[in-house]
C-alpha cells in the first residue's frame, strides 16, 4: 500500500494529540506500520504504544522518552501534514509549441524512444536517420532534413566495429558521426550516472 508522506504525518499528528485518526483502530493503524517511510515508521511505532498505555500513565512523557520527538521533529511532522500537493489543470500550463525534427516523429528537445523486439533494426534505423541528418538530404517518409549536422551516436553495448562497418558500407560521412560508449573501466553505459550524463552532454 502506497501513502503519501503528508498523510503519513497527519497519522502521527493525529496520534500526538492523543486521538486515533478518522476511521482508523489500533490495530489498522499497527498493519499500516510496514507501508511507512523513515523516519515516519520510526515514530509511529512507540506512538501506537503509547496509545495502548493504561490511565495514569503520562503518554506524553512515554511518546517523548520513546519516539524521541525532538521539538524540531514535531515542527517538521506538523509540516509536513500541512503539505497538500499541487497538480496543475492541463489549461493553466504556459506550454511551448512543439518544434520538430521530423515533423510528427521526433520532437526537437524531447526524448523519442525507439522500441521493437530484438533484431527488429533499431540500430539500422538509427544508423539509417544519422546519415540522413549527417547529410541534410531528407527523412524516410520524403520530409526535408531541415538543420542537420553532426550526430552522437551513443552505442551502449560498445561493438563499434559493427557500426564503423555499417557506417562505411552506407556512405555515411564518419567525421560526422561521433560514438560514445562506455567509458573504459565500465561495461555498460548508465545514464542514472552523473559520469555518464556529464560525458554525453
Amino acid at each position: 500500500m502506497l501513502i503519501p508522506r503528508n498523510i503519513q504525518c497527519r497519522i502521527i499528528v493525529d496520534l500526538l494529540n492523543d486521538r486515533l485518526p478518522e476511521g482508523y483502530s489500533l490495530q489498522e493503524l499497527d498493519a499500516l506500520l510496514c507501508a511507512f517511510d523513515e523516519p515516519w515508521q520510526s515514530y509511529l511505532g512507540p506512538l501506537l504504544d503509547s496509545m495502548a498505555i493504561p490511565p495514569g500513565l503520562d503518554r506524553a512523557q512515554f511518546q517523548a522518552r520513546y519516539a524521541r520527538l525532538t521539538a524540531e521533529h514535531r515542527e517538521m511532522v506538523y509540516a509536513e501534514a500541512e503539505r497538500t500537493p499541487h497538480i496543475p489543470a492541463l489549461g493553466d500550463l504556459r506550454l511551448p509549441e512543439i518544434e520538430w525534427l521530423w515533423e510528427q516523429w521526433i520532437p526537437r528537445g524531447m526524448l523519442t524512444v525507439l522500441g521493437a523486439m530484438p533484431a527488429a533494426g533499431k540500430s539500422y534505423l538509427a544508423l539509417d536517420l544519422a546519415t540522413r541528418l549527417i547529410a541534410r538530404t531528407t527523412f524516410p517518409d520524403g520530409a526535408p532534413v531541415g538543420e542537420g549536422g553532426p550526430v552522437i551516436y551513443v552505442d551502449a553495448e560498445n561493438v563499434p566495429q559493427i557500426l564503423n562497418q555499417r557506417a562505411r558500407a552506407w556512405g555515411t560521412d564518419r567525421s560526422q558521426l561521433y560514438v560514445m560508449g562506455p567509458a573504459d573501466e565500465q561495461l555498460a553505459l548508465d545514464f542514472n550516472h552523473a559520469d555518464d550524463r556529464d560525458r554525453l552532454v
